[in-house]
């Protein structure tokens, strides 16, 4: 019976996540104000910005930041609390966000391209690594990789392609 009513509670929870309004996805907003509001905790919406293939090059400039965030957007369905991640993270999930768009469209709740801005290790999916420079640098690699690899090409044409396929990390 106990299960029986935490299911319905979380279909209710998803229910109502569904029907309400999602924000709409700023397509104004330049890289290099986002990454200086989230670098200094100002950044104010609950959606990540609608960036374009043409912006992943200035976002990819941000990769290897280590610099610890504290207030970014949020997945809404996602039970983990997280309090901080880096800069170079949140970024590269950016850059997840504009493919999985491109691939996925509306299905995608605010744009978020999975429940958190973490890698984890695809042998412990239970671990996410939020602070993990060595993750990053792995995953900050791959996603230059993928973007030089297929730059010139229209983001239709490869936008199945996961960055993180030959890592040893997926986003948590």
């Amino acid at each position: 019976m106990k299960k029986l009513k935490y299911l319905l509670l979380t279909f209710l929870i998803l229910s109502f996540l569904r029907c309400k309004e999602q924000p709409e996805l700023s397509t104004s907003l330049k890289v290099e104000t986002y990454v200086n509001q989230l670098k200094t905790n100002s950044f104010d919406s609950s959606a990540i910005p609608a960036f374009t293939k043409e912006d992943i090059p200035a976002l990819l400039a941000h990769r290897y930041d280590v610099q610890p965030i504290k207030n970014f957007p949020v997945n809404p369905i996602s039970s983990y609390y997280l309090e901080e991640c880096t800069l170079g993270n949140y970024i590269l999930w950016t850059i997840e966000s504009i493919r999985l768009r491109s691939l996925k469209g509306e299905e995608l709740i605010q744009g978020f391209p999975s429940a958190n801005p973490v890698l984890q290790s695809k042998n412990d999916t239970a671990t996410p690594l939020p602070l993990d420079e060595t993750a990053q640098l792995a995953a900050a690699e791959a996603y230059y990789d993928w973007w030089m690899e297929n730059r010139t090409r229209e983001l239709e044409d490869f936008h199945a392609s996961n960055p993180l396929e030959g890592t040893v990390y997926s986003w948590f």
